[in-house]
């Protein structure tokens, strides 16, 4: 997907940070601008991954608060001194501060290295790390990288680390089969494009209650390998289903603001929770616009819930989220507190 508008403000740190999704249904975006493909192998739940949206800083300590808390998702807010939890790649650079960072893919653009790519957006800070027992520990030009968990207390945006071990990488997702594409080729075929859909993206969210979450199919099948591989290189189709409205009407509107390879069809019964799915992603986009908040994912569609992957969540995002509607919701914070 094309990713220009998108990450012109983020550079070449968030363009590495860009996986091959097997299947992506178009729920998940982040700061405006075209949707990028991102996202792990889990093939069941849909993407847009325009959609890792970028950190500027790591999140700031949560405040002391009285405000009531709902549910479980409480349990997840990380305030100062709290003990949390986190596993993931770190990287130790001459001059920097140590970074973990969250389990984002990374592809190798421009031949980077992508174990020794930045996560200034998408970690946190570590101190107390031991550089010498990281798992697959590799060094290049002075810089440290490698995997740990790690176990610290967290104070002022740093985890202060008083237990490592080796990184865990957590087990495959399920393979699913790829959805087919609704529509057929066009004259000539599906083309390889990496068309703008920065007017599409808008046009879908303007349309919310009309149509269902957009996702992409692959009639080739999915891209796999490495992004600069051919195996990666395959046409994809955007699909948008409409579940209420003309579907002529859609098709037309959609022509004019997409010129990549298009599929407009009526929606199947059953696809009322895309739509309401597209809608909470409208309403939390705002939150996916701060730099601040870590969200790097977020996405769903097939029961009408959106689940939000972000580095951690504090009080502040907390109150967002919760106003919104954890009816909705299920937040998926990678460093997370751990019980007293």
């Amino acid at each position: 997907m094309n990713v220009d508008d998108l990450l012109a403000d983020a550079g070449e740190r968030w363009r590495a940070e860009q996986p091959p999704p097997p299947e992506i249904d178009f729920t998940r975006f982040g700061r405006r601008g075209p949707w990028a493909m991102a996202g792990a192998a889990a093939a069941a739940v849909t993407v847009a991954i325009a959609g890792i949206a970028v950190l500027n800083q790591s999140p700031a300590p949560s405040p002391p608060t009285d405000a009531p808390v709902i549910g479980d998702q409480a349990k997840l807010i990380v305030r100062e001194g709290m003990t949390v939890h986190a596993s993931g790649r770190v990287i130790a650079v001459p001059g920097k501060p140590v970074r973990l960072c969250a389990p984002t893919p990374i592809a190798p653009v421009g031949g980077r290295d992508p174990d020794f790519a930045d996560c200034a957006y998408t970690g946190v800070t570590v101190t107390g790390v031991d550089l010498a027992s990281l798992t697959n520990r590799r060094e290049q030009g002075g810089s440290i990288a490698g995997g740990a968990g790690v176990t610290g207390v967290y104070s002022g945006g740093t985890v202060q680390v008083t237990e490592q071990g080796p990184l865990v990488v957590p087990p495959p997702a399920p393979v699913t089969k790829p959805r087919e594409v609704p529509c057929a080729a066009p004259p000539g075929g599906w083309r390889q494009t990496d068309a703008n859909n920065h007017a599409l993206h808008e046009y879908v969210e303007q349309h919310a209650a009309e149509l269902a979450a957009p996702w992409v199919g692959y009639p080739d099948g999915p891209p796999t390998g490495p992004t600069a591989s051919l195996s990666y290189a395959k046409p994809m189709v955007v699909v948008v289903e409409v579940v209420s409205g003309d579907v002529d009407r859609v098709r037309a509107d959609l022509a004019e603001r997409y010129t990549g390879n298009l599929c407009v069809v009526p929606a199947a019964p059953g696809t009322a929770a895309k739509g309401a799915a597209a809608q909470t992603m409208a309403e939390i986009r705002p939150i996916m616009e701060d730099p601040t908040s870590g969200v790097y994912t977020a996405g769903g569609g097939e029961t009408g819930r959106v689940k939000v992957e972000l580095v951690m969540v504090d009080q502040r995002l907390y109150d967002k989220f919760a106003a919104i509607g954890f009816d909705r919701l299920d937040l998926e914070p990678w460093l997370r507190p751990i019980a007293p």
